[in-house]
């Protein structure tokens, strides 16, 4: 697809927008550090008033629990290639089980990068050291694309912070003697909630993603139903330059109620505008609000069938058929929505709570899960993370939460199983006696067929033989004589 400037400019403006406006309702992930040794780095961390830390959306965050390890510089200090081997030696401070946390500098390659050097030499968590004085609780270190390799989890620190570990660690060896190395523990706060908690999930209905995610959550979902509540948003936004003209335009394809509501263009050149992607948010909560189990089936199904439909009204209707919704129920939900008939000016209640609602969480990525009023951090993928941390979200966890998926050690992940010697020669010894037995039959039915053509090749010149024969006043001697030399043919000629 050709890129349209108009478009482009239009997504950028939005996506601008959406960072100007971030002042999240929504409590920040939060992760808490402390110094357990040495006393003297205790001391000094204690009295620091204005310490600040941001985790990053991708990596496996083991939210409601504690990563404790010995800490070491990288080295390079940005991270930003293959780290020099880093002997993580035991102390008499150290207990079994503690984790590896190393420390970086801020810039020159991305978080990923530093976070990947970081897991290959053997770190359990990588905090990241700001290059200047900034509040890290608006900044969200992201994902460059290759995050889902990630599974340790990332902080940025603040500077003033980073600046007092590292006085105590340098070059990946402690300065203090081997009593007195430096060791933090990172906990992952997850707000809690006795019997049932509270799960929004944040989404596009023109992201394909978004769809592939639910589909992975969903049963996690069926897992805790009876002990969590979600309940799904859309991403929208609005048009500032229509604010300008009283939201008056009704020229922009992207946006309805004259650009109070508005959306990116999901195809590019194609059929669709953000208007569909609109409306397709309404039918969706509308959906939700009529039957919640009704809103997952209807995922599901949406997602095998009208992602790529150039009309998405249409297959949203057939798809409400399959599933025994009423789509006249729907609609009707849809049209009573704006407050007049015309949907291209008319304001429409359902999105305008969506949008503040969109504004006061500060979601800045989708999709997102925010769980007991918190923005989750961390990789999406496998949905068993968002799982472990709504599992983490409880004061007593449920059985339930124990019957599947069981939660890795943070501090002592499993590791990679072998495949067993004895095994890989099994699976040699397999294929090889298959093979041979494929050549076998190979020639055997070669050889079948070779009998096959042989004998209608026979017909053929029997038949003509005959033919012939019968034309002829010879001795009936002669004729067995020729019959005897046309059919003295070896098999294997």
């Amino acid at each position: 697809m050709k890129n349209n400037p108009s478009k482009a400019m239009f997504t950028l403006t939005l996506l601008c927008l959406s960072l100007l406006l971030w002042s999240s309702s929504a409590e920040d992930p939060s992760a808490k550090l402390k110094v357990l040794y040495p006393a003297e780095l205790k001391n000094e961390f204690n009295k620091l008033d204005d310490i600040t830390i941001a985790v990053a959306n991708f990596g496996t965050v083991p939210w409601g629990r504690t990563v404790r390890g010995t800490v070491y510089l990288t080295n390079p200090l940005d991270a930003c290639q293959i780290l020099s081997p880093i002997d993580f030696k035991g102390t008499a401070n150290s207990i079994e089980g503690e984790s590896p946390i190393l420390v970086a500098g801020r810039g020159n390659c991305t978080f990923v990068m530093k976070a990947l050097n970081a897991q290959n030499a053997g770190a359990r968590a990588l905090i990241v050291v700001d290059d200047q004085e900034e509040n890290e609780n608006f900044i969200l270190p992201v994902d460059d694309g290759h995050g889902g390799a990630i599974h340790i989890p990332v902080l940025l620190i603040n500077k003033k912070t980073g600046e007092l570990i590292e006085k105590y660690v340098s070059g990946g060896q402690q300065v203090a003697n081997a009593n007195q190395q430096v060791e933090l523990s990172i906990k992952f706060d997850m707000p809690k909630k006795y019997d049932n908690i509270d799960y929004e999930i944040w989404l596009s209905s023109s992201d394909g993603f978004s769809f592939d995610f639910i589909k992975d959550l969903h049963r996690y979902h069926d897992i805790l139903k009876k002990k969590a509540t979600m309940t799904p948003h859309y991403a929208i936004w609005y048009c500032p330059i229509c604010e300008l003209l009283n939201f008056q335009d009704t020229s922009n394809p992207n946006c309805l109620s004259g650009g109070r509501y508005c959306s990116p263009d999901p195809d590019g050149n194609g059929p669709l505008t953000g208007k569909d992607t609109l409306l397709e948010d309404l039918r969706q909560i509308c959906i939700y609000n009529h039957s919640a189990e009704s809103w997952w089936d209807y995922h599901d199904n949406f997602r095998r069938s009208c992602l790529n439909a150039e009309t998405l009204e249409n297959c949203s209707k057939s798809t409400m058929d399959d599933i025994g919704v009423d789509q006249k129920k729907i609609m009707d939900c849809v049209n009573k929505s704006f407050t007049g008939p015309n949907r291209d000016k008319d304001d429409n209640t359902i999105l305008r709570e969506e949008r503040n609602l969109f504004t006061q969480r500060g979601i800045l990525t989708w999709p997102a899960v925010v769980i007991n009023s918190m923005t989750y951090r961390g990789n999406l993928e496998p949905a068993s993370n968002i799982f472990e941390a709504m599992c983490g979200g409880f004061t007593v966890t449920p059985s339930e939460c124990e019957q599947s998926d069981p939660r890795p050690d943070p501090n002592n992940p499993p590791k990679p199983r072998k495949q067993p010697k004895s095994h890989l020669i099994s699976i040699i010894t397999i294929i090889s006696l298959a093979t041979v037995a494929f050549i076998i039959l190979f020639f055997c039915y070669k050889r079948h067929v070779k009998r096959e053509i042989l004998q209608e090749m026979n017909t053929q010149i029997t038949s003509t033989m005959h033919r012939y024969m019968a034309m002829k006043d010879d001795s009936k001697d002669a004729t067995d004589d020729k019959k005897t030399t046309v059919f003295a043919i070896d098999d294997n000629a």
